[in-house]
């Protein structure tokens, strides 16, 4: 007879959990494509934000049982990376921001980026800034 352990879940409940979270993690992974796409001076933070916002309740509904999955802490830390960078790109947009602002930046990062009218928000992505927060 084969006994489940009380915090192991039914092969076919984890079946479920993983076409879950996998889910979750196309829909953010092909939505995160688009936007690192966006031009910097197209980026609407407050979309991006709220979708963002979305993201973060629907992986809080996935469920406890996945807390311990590389595959769940992978997509937390993908979306939390997100909402911090966009915190800053909130920041930099501010109109104050002066050239020697993004050389700090790029000495802070020791990043080397060329702000033009093609940088977008991958090119953002790539300071890392979510480690300096």
């Amino acid at each position: 007879m084969h006994v489940l352990h009380s915090h192991s879940p039914p092969p076919s409940l984890r079946v479920g959990l993983l076409e879950g979270i996998w889910g979750v993690i196309t829909l953010v992974e092909s939505c995160f494509t688009d936007w690192n796409a966006t031009l910097w001076r197209d980026i609407n933070l407050e979309n991006m934000e709220l979708g963002c916002k979305k993201f973060v309740n629907g992986i809080r509904g996935l469920g406890k049982e996945m807390g311990a999955w590389g595959a769940f802490a992978g997509l937390v830390y993908t979306v939390k990376n997100m909402v911090t960078l966009l915190r800053a790109v909130g920041e930099l947009q501010n109109p104050a921001i002066r050239d020697r602002h993004w050389e700090q930046l790029m000495q802070a990062t020791q990043v080397k980026f060329v702000m033009s009218e093609e940088t977008n928000l991958a090119d953002l992505l790539a300071l890392n800034l979510h480690n300096f927060e």
